[in-house]
């Protein structure tokens, strides 16, 4: 199956380039793609990923560029933990302590960071920016540095599949800069703002949302149930709103 799916996009790339293939020592492949040409697949690469780092910079950095060291991307405890670990994994290999167990936390126990989502290769890597400028400047650069570098590994594939650049682009957008890594990446609305979000879904064109609202929202804090069932809702509302548009225009 996976070999027929991959001689499919082949000859998908060979009908949408229209150039004939070649062979070598990595089997057919068409003369326009990116495997072919070095110098142009360079060129274009680098071009998506400044228009990904530009746009990464609209949506993330500037709230916090004037201000690196004094506040950082992103909400919850998740970036703390980053932070920490921005700054533990050069400090024990320093010290020659063992990076995988920290007593530090959870004294006098200590914690197997193994359990942990600590990011030791990218705290490794950005170590002469946490040297000069702290950690919290090494994790906002991180975090305006991941999504292009995501949205730029999809132009490839994408590009190597399709062998086009703008469609290309399009495919490492989505996958870089999705709802999801917006939303995680962004730095979140106050309680407040929320609220008044939620005061302003009208019954009758998201019923089932407005339901969960009503009946879930003043319950209290947050549950991860809560957000599976605010997703869910939204999912029905716009089939039924798909099918009623249907059932109008027939």
């Amino acid at each position: 199956m996976r070999r027929d799916f991959a001689e499919r996009i082949f000859q998908n790339r060979v009908a949408n380039t229209g150039k004939q293939p070649i062979r070598g020592d990595g089997g057919s492949r068409t003369s326009g793609g990116l495997r072919t040409q070095p110098a142009e697949a360079v060129l274009k690469i680098f071009a998506a990923w400044i228009v990904y780092a530009a746009l990464s910079l609209l949506f993330f950095g500037l709230p916090i560029i004037n201000h690196l060291s004094q506040t950082y991307i992103g909400g919850g405890t998740d970036p703390i933990c980053h932070i920490w670990s921005i700054a533990w994994w050069p400090y024990a290999i320093e010290h020659r302590l063992n990076p995988l167990i920290t007593h530090a936390l959870w004294a006098p126990a200590g914690y197997n960071l193994v359990w942990g989502t600590d990011i030791p290769g990218p705290s490794l890597i950005i170590y002469p920016i946490t040297r000069i400028f702290g950690p919290v400047v090494s994790y906002n650069l991180l975090c305006l540095l991941a999504p292009p570098a995501a949205a730029a590994s999809t132009f490839v594939l994408c590009h190597y599949v399709c062998g086009r650049f703008w469609p290309a682009l399009v495919g490492g957008y989505i996958f870089g800069f999705s709802p999801w890594e917006i939303a995680y990446t962004s730095i979140p609305m106050d309680a407040e703002e929320v609220s008044r979000l939620l005061e302003r879904i009208a019954w009758y064109d998201y019923p089932r949302l407005a339901e969960h609202r009503d009946q879930h929202m003043a319950e209290g804090p947050h549950r991860e149930a809560s957000a599976f069932e605010v997703g869910l809702d939204l999912i029905l509302d716009g089939l039924t709103r798909a099918r009623d548009a249907a059932a109008g225009s027939a």
